[in-house]
């Protein structure tokens, strides 16, 4: 298992359901959520705001309702 999935697995559906259907920015070691927007265009446009490489991010859909979660909800 990578760096970026253990560090992404900690987060658990609790503290992504504030995302719940939007486009989440995740550092490149799954560590911290960036920035999120309903689009890719405003995600793009708030990393841009912040100053963030967008090839130095991970990009991810929050579809808690679609997704299998991730290792922190059997911790």
């Amino acid at each position: 298992m990578t760096l970026y999935e253990q560090n992404r697995a900690r987060f658990s559906a609790a503290d992504l359901q504030p995302y719940e259907g939007q486009w989440v920015a995740f550092s490149l070691d799954g560590s911290r959520i960036l920035a999120s927007a309903e689009t890719l265009a405003a995600l793009e446009a708030r990393l841009a705001e912040a100053a963030a490489d967008p090839q130095e991010v991970a990009l991810e859909r929050i579809a808690l309702s679609e997704a299998f979660l991730g290792g922190a909800e059997f911790l």
